[in-house]
């Protein structure tokens, strides 16, 4: 922070039933290029403060009618100015120190006052107040940038929603068409996914920017599996494992572990775009959640991806790595993580379930397997 060129926003009360006080403290701060208003009363500061917010409130305790004290007691008791710091300059001590503390002051600065220490305490504060604003605008600023690319992914999915009601209702036969639906929703989402992309790297904090690069992620997931349906003769369905290889591929390439080893063992199987969209979220978000915390310190390891079938006409997508393990005394199901909350989501979207399985012959690593019926069972459920 630019201290020198943003001081001169800093509001600093003056309060002092002495006129000849309040200039000997405006004699000492006025070179600090701070905003100095002057109160006489301590109901005269009370209604300043609650019309401007103060960086500092500079309070004498020995006044006629209200007193440092009252003043302070009342400041600490509305919400609106209760954070306010209060320094006490008196030139009596005693205990009024102990009850200047009780009501909420600071500290205290004795009469006469020391120039130096004056203003090194005031400038703390002002130091604080200016950090304090520049957080709120900083805050203001990336709830707007997020509200702002939230509106955009929710146009973007309206218009794919909007686009896949449109294309129920139309002869299947016009393979043509769908072809050229396929091929603009892909275009529009890594267009998204650019701009996501773009935006990251003009962010310096690195908690934020990981947050677009696994939008990004999320986003590309979803336009690999209309770019493989726009190069497929079957337009109903993809081939999985193939389109496994280029999403696990992409992800590699975003967390950049070559020492984690990534593989799909996995017969060819093919899911129907109902099924492959929530499939490729839930690996990408299980395969980067292994990324990023299984493998600390540039531990070596390995992850694996598969989908089978069992008897009952069910599938079975696993993922699977040999890293730290899943902390056993944490609940996948009550974590705060975004991407563990997207998989129990996209799970239910399935009319599936996930488990964490601990199987006590492996001594080390997670396993997670999303259990779900196949498209013939969903299409019933969905009809009954």
């Amino acid at each position: 922070m630019n201290f020198d060129t943003l001081s001169q926003t800093v509001p600093i009360l003056l309060v002092d039933d002495r006129p000849e006080n309040l200039i000997v403290l405006e004699g000492l701060l006025s070179d600090q290029g701070y905003e100095l208003i002057k109160a006489l009363s301590g109901n005269e500061a009370l209604h300043m403060a609650l019309k401007q917010d103060f960086a500092l409130v500079l309070l004498d305790v020995l006044m006629p009618v209200m007193d440092g004290f009252e003043t302070a007691e009342l400041l600490r008791a509305n919400p609106k100015t209760r954070h306010i710091p209060i320094i006490f300059v008196t030139a009596v001590m005693k205990d009024s120190q102990f009850k200047g503390y009780d009501v909420g002051a600071i500290d205290y600065l004795m009469k006469p006052i020391e120039p130096l220490i004056l203003r090194s305490k005031v400038r703390i504060f002002a130091e604080l107040f200016q950090q304090r604003r520049e957080l709120e605008m900083h805050r203001q600023h990336l709830a707007e940038m997020v509200d702002r690319r939230t509106a955009e992914l929710q146009q973007a999915y309206a218009e794919l929603q909007n686009s896949n009601e449109q294309l129920v209702k139309r002869d299947k036969e016009k393979g043509v068409l769908l072809k050229e639906i396929h091929h603009r929703v892909k275009n529009n989402m890594q267009v998204i996914s650019s701009l996501l992309n773009l935006q990251a790297k003009c962010i310096t904090d690195q908690t934020v920017r990981a947050m677009f690069e696994e939008s990004r992620n999320r986003i590309s997931s979803m336009a690999l599996i209309h770019e493989k349906l726009y190069h497929s003769a079957d337009l109903a369905s993809v081939d999985f494992k193939e389109y496994l290889r280029s999403l696990v591929a992409g992800v590699a390439t975003t967390y950049r572990r070559r020492d984690v080893v990534l593989s799909i063992n996995m017969e060819p199987v093919a899911l129907d775009v109902h099924s492959a969209i929530p499939c490729g979220l839930i690996v990408n978000e299980l395969v980067s959640n292994s990324l990023k915390h299984a493998f600390p310190a540039g531990r070596q390891g390995a992850i694996t991806i598969g989908l089978t079938r069992n008897s009952a006409g069910n599938y079975l997508l696993t993922v699977t790595d040999n890293g730290i393990g899943f902390p056993a005394d944490q609940d996948f199901r009550n974590s705060q993580s975004l991407g563990l909350q997207l998989v129990i989501m996209l799970t239910e979207q399935l009319h599936g379930t996930v488990k964490l399985l601990s199987d006590q012959t492996r001594v080390e690593g997670s396993r997670f397997t999303v259990t779900f019926p196949g498209a013939s069972a969903k299409k019933g459920d969905r009809n009954g």
